[in-house]
């Protein structure tokens, strides 16, 4: 398991079912991320 997914399924467990953008494109990977979950 990636730090991502640990973090995105803690996430989903706490009741976050909306994450808003960031600006920038240092969190594309984490774009990246989440469409691939």
């Amino acid at each position: 398991m990636t730090l991502h997914q640990f973090l995105f399924d803690q996430l989903y467990e706490h009741g976050v079912r909306q994450i808003f953008g960031i600006p920038g494109d240092f969190v594309l990977n984490l774009y990246n991320a989440l469409q691939e979950d």
